[in-house]
C-alpha cells in the first residue's frame, strides 16, 4: 500500500514522503495516528509540490541566515566588568553578551552562543555563534577589567 507521511516518522521517513508499507502497518498505526494518508495520484502530485516550495523556502531561508552569519563575523564586543587583578568580581555570561550585540543591531538567541562556561577572567574569548547546521560565525569578546 502506498502512503505519503504527514509528519516526521523516526525510523521510517520524513514529512511528504512517500513509502510503500504493509497494509496492517498503514491500517493499525499510521492512519489512525494521522502520521500518514493513503496516496493517490492527486496527493502524490501536491504532496511533491509542496515538498519543492518547502525546499525552496528553507533555501532562501538558510540564505538569509548565511548572510546575517557574515555580517557578524570577525565583530569585536567589549565588556567591562568590576574586578581586581585580572579576575573579575562577577561573571560574564552569554546574556551579557547576547546584550552588547543587541546594541549593536544583532539578534542572537541564547541557544546559539556556545559559551562553554561563564567568563571570570579579562581578557580576550573567541565565541562561536551557531546559527544552524554548518551555518556558524566566531566573535571576539573583550573582557576589560574596571576598579
Amino acid at each position: 500500500m502506498k502512503i505519503i507521511l504527514l509528519q516526521n516518522v523516526k525510523g521510517f521517513g520524513n514529512k511528504g514522503d512517500v513509502k510503500e508499507v504493509s497494509e496492517g502497518y498503514a491500517r493499525n498505526f499510521l492512519l489512525p495516528k494521522k502520521l500518514a494518508a493513503i496516496a493517490t495520484k492527486e496527493a502524490v502530485v501536491q504532496a511533491e509540490t509542496k515538498k519543492k516550495r518547502e525546499a525552496e523556502e528553507q533555501k532562501l531561508h538558510d540564505d538569509l541566515i548565511r548572510k546575517e552569519a557574515d555580517k557578524l563575523k570577525g565583530e569585536k564586543v567589549e565588556i567591562g566588568s568590576k574586578g581586581k587583578d585580572g579576575k573579575l568580581f562577577g561573571s560574564v555570561g552569554a546574556k551579557d553578551i547576547i546584550a552588547k550585540l543587541k546594541e549593536k543591531g544583532f539578534e542572537i538567541k541564547e541557544k546559539d552562543l556556545m559559551l562553554k562556561s561563564p567568563i571570570r577572567k579579562a581578557g580576550e574569548y573567541s565565541v562561536e555563534v551557531v546559527f544552524g547546521p554548518k551555518i556558524k560565525s566566531e566573535i571576539k569578546v573583550i573582557i576589560t577589567e574596571e576598579k
